[in-house]
């Protein structure tokens, strides 16, 4: 602190950028946390210590997630999902990160984020446009999500991914129609 409030930076900082969620009004599947974490060390990042530790006001608990690399092309970006919530509550998180050199870091440096959230599932596996069935419109609306005609929202890519591998692609559309099938 004495040397950032006298002027003389820290030119190999480990830096974590991030926005913060908003309140939402409607359940969700998963909510992603998207984090760039720049290590001007560049003596490598700790995989194992990039996570989110959040809980709930129902519980004192804490829960961690890692944190994984985007797959967009972007710079130190990474990103995390916490798990919808049963019931209406509000999500407290951070964001900790190490690297090689010793620093670790959180953001924010004291305290936490909160966004409220509604609970409940809000939709079920395949259906993508969440309408209450899974059809053909599911299936065309996967396909153009593997063929990156379309980028889907945190609940459509979880409704998508029903092999939960972390990736929409054709083994997840042949789930689709088999679903539609029978």
């Amino acid at each position: 602190l004495h040397c950032r409030t006298k002027g003389i930076p820290d030119l190999e900082m480990l830096q974590i950028f991030h926005g913060p969620k908003t309140d939402y009004s409607e359940p969700q599947d998963l909510y992603r946390i998207d984090v760039i974490i720049d290590d001007l060390s560049n003596a490598g990042l700790i995989e194992d210590e990039l996570e989110i530790i959040w809980w709930t006001d129902q519980s004192s608990q804490s829960n961690s997630v890692s944190l994984s690399v985007c797959s967009e092309d972007i710079p130190d970006c990474y990103f995390g999902y916490i798990p919808n919530q049963s019931e209406d509550t509000n999500i407290n998180y951070y964001i900790k990160a190490a690297d090689f050199s010793g620093r670790v870091e959180r953001l924010p440096m004291a305290g936490q984020y909160t966004f409220s959230v509604v609970g409940g599932s809000p939709s079920s596996p395949g259906d993508i446009n969440n309408d209450g069935t899974v059809n053909i419109l599911d299936v065309v609306m996967s396909v153009n999500i593997v063929l990156n005609v379309y980028e889907p929202t945190d609940q459509e890519f979880y409704a998508s991914d029903l092999n939960s591998d972390g990736i929409v692609n054709i083994l997840d559309i042949i789930i689709i129609v088999n679903l539609i099938v029978g």
